[in-house]
């Protein structure tokens, strides 16, 4: 398990397909997971980061 700075989901969101719900993967790393609604683990095929201002 590795120690990250930030949630590796914080700020993203799966563009295609839409609607994935991202859960941080500290294994080997910081990084993300997407899954679809059924809660199977999916490929993100395009992820970016979103602002949201205060």
């Amino acid at each position: 398990m590795v120690n990250c700075l930030v949630d590796p989901c914080s700020d993203y969101v799966c563009f295609d397909p839409p609607n994935m719900t991202c859960r941080p993967n500290y294994c080997n790393g910081c990084k993300r997971d997407w899954y679809n609604s059924n809660g199977v683990k999916t490929v993100c095929l395009k992820e970016g980061l979103i602002y949201i201002q205060d």
